[in-house]
This record gives C-alpha cells, sequence and structure tokens, in this order.
C-alpha cells in the first residue's frame, strides 16, 4: 500500500466483507456458548468479529487479538476503544503465548493463509489447556450434491439435527484429528443458499438418509423427500466449514 490514506481506504473496503454470512460465523462460536477466562483470535485482522468471543468471557476474562500486520491490529485496538483486550503481533506458527495458557482458540478465514496449516493447527493445540476448545472456520469451493428440498421438508426439518452428506468436509477434520484434537466436529453450510438462516443452509448439504428419521411419520411428506434426494445433481458451490476440536490430554 502506498500510504496510511490507500491502507485505511482499503480497511473499510473489507470492513463489510464477511457481512452476508453473518448469522453462519455467529452460529460456529455459539455451539457451546461455555464462558472462556482467555480467548485467543488468530488472524483477528481489525477485530471485526472479536466482540462476539468477548462476550463469552467470564467477568475477569481476557481476549488475545493476534495478526502479523501491525496496521489492522492498531486499527483493531481502535475499533474496540476502552476495552482491555491484547492485541499483539505475531505469526501464526510460532504463536506468542505459552503452553496451555489459552482456553479457546478462534481462526476464522485464516488457516489457509498460513504457510503450513498442520503446523499452525499444532501451535494452537500447544497453547489451549486441557480441555480447551480450538474453532476454525474457512471457505472452500467444492462439488457437492445440493438438495434443494420442498417446503413441507425444509419447514419439518427445522430442529433436526444436520450433518453433510457424502463425507464432506471429512478431509479437513482428519487436519485436525492429526494435530492432536479430539471430538472433532463440522457444520458445513451451502453459502448464498440461506446465508441468513443457518439451519436450511445447513440443510441443502443434508442427504434424506440423515433427515427422514428425525422428520414426523407423514407418507406425502417423506415420499417428497425422497424425491428431492434423487433429484440432487452435483454443482460446484462455496461452502462454509465450521470445525471445532478438543483438548484431552
Amino acid at each position: 500500500m502506498s500510504n496510511d490514506a490507500d491502507f485505511e481506504s482499503n480497511l473499510q473496503s473489507c470492513t463489510p466483507l464477511h457481512a452476508p454470512y453473518v448469522a453462519l460465523l455467529r452460529a460456529a462460536l455459539d455451539d457451546d456458548g461455555l464462558p472462556q477466562r482467555r480467548t485467543l483470535d488468530i488472524g483477528c485482522g481489525t477485530g471485526a468479529k472479536s466482540h462476539w468471543l468477548a462476550e463469552q468471557l467470564v467477568s475477569s476474562g481476557q481476549l488475545i487479538g493476534m495478526d502479523c500486520d501491525r496496521r489492522v491490529l492498531a486499527a483493531a485496538a481502535r475499533r474496540h476503544g476502552g476495552a482491555a483486550h491484547i492485541w499483539l503481533c505475531g505469526d501464526a506458527l510460532a504463536l506468542p503465548c505459552a503452553d496451555r495458557s489459552v482456553d479457546r482458540c478462534w481462526c476464522i478465514a485464516a488457516l489457509h493463509l498460513f504457510g503450513d496449516e498442520q503446523r499452525a493447527l499444532r501451535e494452537m493445540r500447544r497453547v489451549l489447556h486441557i480441555g480447551g476448545t480450538v474453532v476454525v472456520v474457512l471457505v472452500e469451493r467444492r462439488w457437492v450434491r445440493l438438495r434443494h428440498w420442498p417446503a413441507p421438508v425444509v419447514a419439518a426439518a427445522c430442529t433436526c439435527q444436520l450433518a453433510p452428506a457424502d463425507e464432506l468436509g471429512r478431509d479437513l477434520m482428519q487436519q485436525l484429528a492429526t494435530a492432536g484434537f479430539a471430538g472433532v466436529t463440522l457444520r458445513a453450510y451451502a453459502l448464498d443458499i440461506a446465508n441468513d438462516d443457518p439451519q436450511a443452509a445447513a440443510l441443502a448439504l443434508t442427504n434424506w438418509s440423515t433427515l427422514a428419521p428425525q422428520l414426523p411419520d407423514d407418507e406425502a411428506l417423506h415420499r417428497a423427500g425422497a424425491a428431492s434426494e434423487d433429484s440432487a445433481e452435483i454443482e460446484e458451490i462455496a461452502v462454509l466449514f465450521a470445525l471445532r476440536g478438543h483438548v484431552v490430554n
């Protein structure tokens, strides 16, 4: 960037980057909702989502935002005003935190930017307490069988437990497991399907065999659902993946 004015202009243009997906990103964080003592926001940028993490801290808790760019950290400090957060300049491949010093690591849309993803994940595991949680959110283009369910199925599935079909994201889950995380879970959301409704965005990637046992025993409903599954076609779309893992030893 040529000067500070250019830098500030670019910051402003990047601020709404994730705006269409706020509901999906928030769902990724809110799955457990457990209060935290210390949270590390890795690749925090200007801290646009850091306030979500701060909301889940205990009263004396601490939020640490980390990025490799001092200028975006300065912008984060300005954004959060007098909040007692810590903004660290550091490298995700060598996190500036002591072993087992953090309750949660949160990494949104940054993992693919690191030179060695596996090393970055191992670093997250290193700094987490036993019982600590890592949350990794990323977007990838994938070929998927996209399900376009009829309205009665969508309505009936509003409280169903959903999982992506066709082993979608299994490779990402294996990345976390290889880094030493246990109990790895994954949610997948079809972007631009229903960005303000995480359930609907996840439903588009779920198959009928997962849905059917959870729906009312209604012949017409099941017939419509099975027909929609049979007509699903392979499409290339952007998928938001939200992964969670834990440190057990």
